[in-house]
């Protein structure tokens, strides 16, 4: 039903625009809807664009290879918070809470700490046997996408959500119907 667009009164799927992303991006797992719902703002087109090429043409993940196991399950583009960090650790060998640091730097763009953060990634990654310009160019492509990303736990929550409640719609519809009819009624304010 998702992948048809079928998902009126489905709270977070139910605009034309969103119905018709559904259909082009054909998801089939709460992976999926969950990068739907984290790439439903308009600032985030472009990457939707790419990540609905590289699901329909099965596009292998072209990145440094520690980053394809991360970037796989989005059709290799960063879409959450997460998989900055995990890349950051994956490529520089660091913990978790320094890239965390470093995410923060990167999207509330801390220009004071930006430089020693660059030296900092760049030294780590040749540290680990990558060339300069690599380090350098993975640098400004997480700050680059910094700012765009979304909190994957609440995106899977969400979309677990959506999920049930399409579930619901599609197995006991009448149900469905009558609650959303009851709902509508209900005068919030």
């Amino acid at each position: 039903m998702f992948s048809r667009g079928d998902t009126d009164n489905i709270e977070g799927f139910s605009l034309p625009e969103e119905k018709k992303n559904l259909k082009l991006f054909k998801p089939d797992n709460i992976n999926d809807l969950a990068v739907m719902y984290a790439f439903d703002r308009p600032y985030c087109l472009e990457t939707m664009a790419i990540i609905f090429d590289n699901k329909a043409n099965n596009t292998p993940c072209e990145t440094i290879d520690c980053l394809k196991p991360i970037l796989e399950q989005t059709y290799g583009c960063f879409v959450f918070e997460e998989q900055l960090m995990q890349a950051v650790t994956a490529f520089c060998s660091c913990s978790l809470a320094e890239a965390n640091i470093l995410r923060n730097i990167l999207r509330k763009k801390k220009k004071n700490m930006y430089e020693e953060y660059l030296e900092k990634f760049t030294k780590m990654g040749l540290e680990r046997g990558y060339r300069k310009e690599d380090c350098e160019k993975l640098f400004y492509n997480l700050e680059t996408v910094s700012g765009k990303l979304f909190s994957k736990s609440h995106a899977i929550e969400v979309a677990t959500v959506i999920y049930k409640v399409g579930y619901i719609k599609c197995h006991y519809s009448e149900l469905f119907e009558k609650l959303t009819k009851e709902f509508e009624s209900v005068d919030l304010c």
